[in-house]
């Protein structure tokens, strides 16, 4: 059963499908498709213009979401969703805060910590084609773009991520995994975005947060983390991102402590 997946190496999305295949122990190939999102090509398999696409035995999947729930139920290998109702609930109610909230202010502080400037330094005339076609992430990007680290949307990102941590904190004093007794969906969802939190600067977020910490220890041990950056970074990327890591550093840690958050 052929299996590609359409992604770009940096994005989060794509991150936690290639978690859930390596978790399942899925094999398959992947096309970088840096630089090909609006080519009249790739928007005939997804016509929102954005990473992942999954390709299986011919057929076409969006929405990382949507693609982790299919790999778990089309592929042998350890289940990723409890059989118990209740989990399964617990699990969506654990995903669904991505799609809700998550997802759009991880691009926030992303976008102000490490691509607006090359936004900037587009000629003003090319930005208009490379922004979302989401309206309301690129009404975000324009914000972001002319207010930069001043934007209200930056304090509010780093709230919501704030909020977060401490849900996974108590979630996590009744066991090792966010739902249940087994690793799941959620965790594989997750790992992505604690990684690119990291990469910002923000791993403040969790230093008093003993639980989490050790949860965010235990899915950076396991085999499949290798899917998140180590398979697809080369050297000088790696190297990249510990600049940008502690350049943003000290200016996320004036937005958390303005707000009084840890």
């Amino acid at each position: 059963m052929a299996v590609l997946l359409y992604h770009l190496p940096n994005a989060i999305c794509a991150q936690k499908v290639r978690v859930v295949l390596a978790e399942k122990g899925v094999p398959f190939s992947a096309e970088n498709v840096v630089n090909r999102l609006r080519d009249p090509e790739y928007l005939k398999l997804n016509p929102n213009g954005y990473v992942p696409t999954l390709v299986h035995d011919g057929k076409v999947l969006w929405e990382s979401r949507i693609i982790a729930e299919y790999i778990d139920d089309a592929f042998e290998g350890p289940p990723l969703l409890s059989e118990d109702p209740f989990e399964r609930a617990q699990t969506s109610i654990w995903t669904k805060q991505i799609d809700d909230s998550l997802h759009l202010n991880v691009f926030i502080l992303s976008l102000t910590a490490i691509f607006r400037d090359v936004f900037l330094a587009r000629p003003e005339g090319e930005r208009e084609k490379f922004l979302a076609f989401d309206l309301t992430k690129r009404e975000r990007t324009k914000a972001i773009l002319k207010d930069g680290w001043d934007s209200h949307y930056v304090d509010e990102a780093v709230k919501r991520f704030a909020k977060l941590t401490a849900d996974m904190e108590d979630a996590l004093q009744n066991g090792p995994w966010l739902v249940g007794s087994s690793y799941s969906l959620a965790d594989a969802d997750f790992t992505p975005y604690l990684h690119r939190l990291t990469d910002l600067g923000l791993s403040r977020l969790w230093k008093t947060k003993p639980a989490l910490a050790a949860w965010f220890d235990r899915v950076r041990s396991r085999n499949s983390f290798d899917e998140v950056y180590k398979n697809w970074y080369t050297e000088e990327e790696v190297a990249a991102a510990d600049r940008i890591r502690v350049a943003a550093e000290p200016k996320f840690g004036a937005v958390l402590d303005r707000l009084g958050l840890d």
